[in-house]
């Protein structure tokens, strides 16, 4: 993780300057990691709006970049009487200073790049041993104290696990495609392209818990003296029987959507109810929010993606998801087109990529294996 990078993000947010996909990339740091979150506590409590706009002024823009580090240096040796009281302070408004140089250097937009994962499904088991699972035909693999099996995409297992399998597994789906695993107590839990999720291959006696990123779709087996939840980012979902989908592909946000039963949907102090057609949308530091579920919207078990009103960005994150592959939006004009319509991957990306082309609002060109959009 490199620090700057992540200081020049919360201070962009700090000042409202944050492209979309900053945000994006800002929402998925702060979710996973807690120096972050510290980091921009750190700095809304020591930074006051104000102060690191007058450090800002202290900067002369028409200096080149050379000229602007060296301001920054002898700024910084005339605030060394203060430096133990206010280091931090002193360290991010100066920071302002040069994000703001850098920010006003170009006014051109910066392209934005989905970048393609590993091709290959791979179980982590607690212990560490890594294994890779093939997609298709039978492959049994023994453990000491319980066997997997994965048949065509779908990963089964009995035993409890023995010491190899003690603890949480990790199951990653790359890019490109989806897979089945059937856990322990029967319940069936369908993951779509880039996710993961986190299992013991026993549950404990008084409760089902698992941990996914990404986006699932849950069967759950009926077990009324043990609720199977699930976690995700600030949001848990809590059901005895039921058949609902989770999506939290966007850092922050994270939908459930419910087709059978009834689930809980906890989320930072709030709690709330769904009934089937409905959904739960929860944001990280928002009130949780109840809607009309759109089922085609869980079309992708069958391969069938719909957009309704979707910017470019959006929909390039759901090819690179089902085709794995290197998307680069060349201009603001393309991304800040919308479209409706639906991806059918059985049909390949050449299909989809001439639907949007017909439009006349964007077009496609390949560029040393990576696909650009303009």
């Amino acid at each position: 993780m490199n620090k700057q990078h992540v200081q020049e993000l919360i201070l962009k947010e700090h000042y409202g300057l944050l492209t979309a996909e900053e945000r994006e990339e800002l929402d998925m740091l702060l979710e996973y990691y807690e120096e972050v979150r510290e980091m921009r506590g750190e700095i809304r409590r020591e930074v006051p709006a104000d102060e690191a706009l007058g450090a800002m002024r202290l900067f002369n823009l028409e200096q080149g970049y050379e000229n602007i580090l060296l301001a920054r240096a002898a700024w910084l040796a005339g605030q060394r009487r203060k430096w133990f009281l206010r280091s931090a302070t002193a360290i991010v408004a100066v920071s302002v200073g040069l994000l703001f140089f850098m920010l006003n250097r170009s006014m051109e937009p910066q392209s934005y790049t989905a970048v393609p994962a590993p091709d290959a499904v791979v179980l982590k088991l607690a212990g560490g041993r890594t294994l890779t699972l093939g997609d298709s035909g039978l492959q049994q693999i023994s453990l000491k104290g319980t066997v997997l099996s994965n048949h065509n995409r779908q990963l089964s297992f009995t035993g409890g696990g023995g010491k190899e399998g003690a603890g949480w597994n990790t199951l990653s789906v790359p890019a490109g495609k989806n897979y089945e695993i059937e856990l322990t107590d029967g319940t069936s839990v369908w993951l779509n392209s880039a996710s993961k999720i986190r299992f013991p291959f026993s549950f404990e006696a008084g409760v089902r818990r698992v941990y996914v990123e990404g986006e699932a779709y849950f069967k759950v087996a009926p077990d009324v003296n043990r609720p199977f939840i699930v976690h995700s980012g600030v949001t848990v979902v809590k059901v005895l029987g039921t058949e609902f989908n989770i999506n939290a592909y966007l850092p922050g946000k994270i939908v459930t959507s419910l087709v059978k039963g009834k689930v809980t949907v906890h989320a930072e102090g709030e709690q709330t109810v769904l009934e089937p057609g409905r959904e739960a949308v929860t944001r990280t530091g928002s009130p949780i929010t109840v809607r009309e579920m759109n089922p085609e919207l869980l079309g992708w078990r069958e391969g069938i993606y719909y957009f309704e009103h979707a910017s470019v960005p959006e929909i390039a994150a759901v090819v690179q998801r089902c085709f794995n592959v290197k998307i680069v939006i060349d201009s603001r004009r393309a991304r800040e087109q919308t479209f409706r319509g639906k991806l059918y991957r059985s049909q390949g990306l050449q299909a989809f990529m001439n639907q949007l082309t017909t439009t006349g609002r964007i077009s496609f060109y390949w560029e040393n294996g990576t696909l650009h959009c303009r």
